[in-house]
């Protein structure tokens, strides 16, 4: 009987002294975390410092009700011990590790990716009629990386500062070309001299422009402002000039004895762009001029100001 009793004693102190030697443990454990300097206390946090912050924030919260059951953190219960006088201490200690995690700084290299939006431009043009589009060049966004460096004290980002970037896959913007309804504007009459021959029938062929017949070397001037997009020899032409006018109609100057503006210049109304001459498939020196629209000749005397 006596030996019965013994060993039911010894069966209820193990378990006390078992958890006795637990907590003991525990609580040396945080006193040695407390002591930590601040670089080697941040490596026993979380990845997050946010996360363990909350953490220690939920753990005081529970501390500070001193219950018989089991303590819970967060939706952890902690071991169900009974030791009145220890909640105060372990709150303490949780507290000071809290402190001295807010008040730690640290700074972190972070790579992050961002899209870099493409732009849409559109053309207008006569060559297309009213309304209708076409994509000559498909648009693609660009991706670039980014690298920064933040700086946290505690659970605050007190510092973001980017330390380079790449551009990882480059942006090509979209082309559109829209339509537009042609318009030629009142031209400015090109040369000074005398009108010798008009658009239409003429020997048995179709005569494209109007003929206006002057000197070898009379100023021939720019009925409108606009883009040289050719000058040189042009076949019966002679030496030529022709200008590409903003709503997407051209005038087209022939027979010249010299060429001045170039294929690229950028030409004022009223600039001088060559001399009249009598070069190419010609009766005599004059200047041939003709307006187009979408490259088809129109009557240019339907909008020379008279």
């Amino acid at each position: 009987m006596r030996r019965g009793k013994a060993s039911r004693r010894g069966s209820s102190i193990a378990p006390k002294v078992i958890a006795t030697a637990f907590l003991l443990i525990t609580i040396a454990a945080m006193i040695v975390i407390v002591k930590m300097p601040n670089e080697t206390f941040m490596k026993v946090l979380p990845d997050t410092v946010k996360t363990n912050i909350n953490v220690l924030k939920e753990e005081i919260s529970a501390l500070g009700e001193e219950k018989e059951g089991a303590v819970e953190t967060g939706t952890k219960p902690v071991v169900n011990y009974k030791v009145p006088d220890s909640m105060e201490a372990r709150k303490e200690r949780a507290e000071t590790y809290l402190e001295t995690a807010l008040l730690t700084t640290i700074t972190r290299s972070v790579k992050t990716s961002t899209t870099i939006n493409h732009k849409v431009e559109v053309i207008k043009t006569a060559a297309l009629k009213k309304g209708e589009k076409k994509i000559i060049t498909k648009g693609q966004d660009g991706l670039k990386e980014i690298n920064k460096e933040l700086t946290y004290k505690g659970d605050e980002l007190t510092e973001s500062e980017v330390v380079s970037t790449k551009t990882v896959k480059k942006v090509v913007n979209e082309v559109i070309l829209q339509g537009i309804e042609s318009k030629v504007p009142i031209l400015m009459v090109p040369a000074k001299g005398r009108y010798s021959s008009f658009y239409g029938e003429r020997w048995n062929r179709m005569h494209k422009g109007v003929d206006i017949a002057g000197p070898v070397g009379t100023p021939i001037k720019a009925a409108e402002g606009g883009e040289v997009v050719f000058s040189g020899d042009r076949g019966t032409y002679g030496k030529c000039v022709i200008i590409k006018h903003i709503n997407g109609y051209e005038t087209l100057y022939a027979h010249n004895s010299k060429l001045i503006a170039k294929q690229g210049d950028k030409v004022d109304k009223g600039e001088i762009i060559s001399e009249l001459g009598n070069t190419g498939r010609s009766t005599g020196p004059h200047l041939h001029f003709e307006v187009k629209v979408n490259g088809k000749q129109i009557d240019p005397m339907s909008y020379l100001k008279k």
